[in-house]
């Protein structure tokens, strides 16, 4: 999962950011402590959730509008 939201924002970037940017999650999270996490799918029991607001920190630099989707369940 890091690496996929790695290579979206390196992608907004070399489009030399833009306007808008749009990002859409469907899958399971959870928050904790405050912290809202995607979790990513797949067999890897190692697996490591992914903090939301890092990824909007990341695209907020990249445009002036940012638009995240989330298609998720919420654990507490």
């Amino acid at each position: 999962m890091d690496r996929a939201i790695d290579r979206f924002v390196a992608r907004l970037a070399s489009l030399g950011g833009g306007d808008s940017a749009i990002f859409y999650y469907s899958g399971h999270g959870f928050q904790d402590g405050g912290i809202n996490n995607l979790l990513p799918c797949g067999r890897n029991e190692a697996a490591v959730a992914y903090e939301l607001q890092s990824l909007i920190n990341k695209i907020s630099d990249l445009s002036q509008r940012r638009l995240v989707f989330l298609d998720a369940c919420r654990h507490y």
